[in-house]
C-alpha cells in the first residue's frame, strides 16, 4: 500500500488530490487488515461477539 501511495503522490497537482489519495490508500489498508479479524472473532465466539470485537 505504501508503494502505491508513493507512486500516486508524485502525480498530485495540489494538496487536495494528495489528501484524497492518502485517505483512499490508508482506508484500503486499514480495511484489509481490520476486517478479517472481526469476521473470525464473530464466528469463533458467537455468544460474546460484541465484547470481543471491542477488544480487537
Amino acid at each position: 500500500m505504501y508503494l502505491i501511495y508513493k507512486l500516486t503522490a508524485g502525480y498530485a497537482e495540489n494538496i487536495y488530490v494528495l489528501t484524497i489519495t492518502y485517505g483512499v490508500i490508508i482506508g484500503a489498508g486499514v480495511g484489509s487488515v481490520y476486517g478479517p479479524p472481526m469476521t473470525v472473532v464473530a464466528k469463533w465466539f458467537p455468544e460474546k461477539k460484541v465484547s470481543l470485537q471491542v477488544l480487537c
